[in-house]
């Protein structure tokens, strides 16, 4: 005696499913290249905008003239700013994200995204402060400064604007070292409002915003966070927040 089951209808189900998983990536590869494309497409004529108007700033115009070019500038620099965060954003989901390795010296690295990000904390009235790098932190090392600027850019960024008063402060920390790696912590402290349980456990996620009236006033996108959570994972870091 034996049993037959019939597994058509099982392979047919899979195939199904196959074909819809696979249709689901190439969708999603199809956003990203349009995503990236169309950033490339925006950002070229835009820096020539910002660089004209630049020109035009230097040029002795009147005070009220001064004023309309300033702010066209100022408008021309955030879209610039949100089309850069679209590239990296659509990098980031096609795992285009590569690390160029080159010599870190953190204390200068520090200090020179302290001079990007103290004129707008100073317009704020808040306190950007740096405290000394833990001395274990070796003087040299090799890796992605420019990503790093980016993450502690974007984590900046986010604790100025939601900060009304007090202070941002940020240090750096040797957590372990080996004869070829080194693992280092960096932190980002602000006295902000804080933020609810549900938003952190969304605060990395893609186009989330904890409260969409503030962020409105606050001018926020939603893919900041989400693009310096990819940049650390490329670092092979992780990111958490309290």
């Amino acid at each position: 005696l034996g049993t037959m089951t019939d597994i058509d209808n099982q392979k047919q189900a899979e195939k199904a499913q196959e074909a819809a998983r696979q249709a689901a990536e190439q969708a999603a590869e199809n956003q990203s290249k349009f995503l990236a494309d169309m950033a490339h497409e925006i950002r070229t004529p835009m820096n020539g905008v910002i660089g004209m108007l630049q020109l035009l700033l230097e040029s002795g115009l009147k005070p009220e003239i001064l004023d309309f070019a300033q702010t066209m500038k100022n408008s021309s620099d955030s879209l610039l700013t949100l089309t850069n965060t679209i590239l990296d954003f659509s990098k980031g989901k096609a795992g285009k994200l590569t690390l160029h390795k080159e010599k870190i010296q953190i204390n200068q690295l520090l200090e020179s995204v302290k001079d990007v990000w103290r004129q707008s904390a100073e317009m704020k009235s808040i306190k950007l402060c740096f405290e000394v790098v833990d001395p274990a932190v070796p003087s040299e090392l090799i890796g992605d400064s420019g990503k790093i600027r980016q993450i502690l850019a974007n984590l900046i960024d986010n604790a100025i604007r939601f900060t009304a008063q007090g202070q941002v402060t940020v240090d750096c920390h040797l957590e372990s070292k080996t004869n070829t790696r080194a693992l280092l912590r960096f932190r980002v402290k602000d006295t902000g409002s804080g933020i609810s349980e549900a938003g952190t456990r969304n605060l990395f996620t893609p186009f989330y915003q904890e409260d969409s009236s503030a962020t409105r006033i606050h001018e926020g996108k939603g893919l900041g966070l989400a693009i310096t959570k990819q940049l650390v994972e490329v670092l092979n870091g992780n990111i958490t927040v309290e």
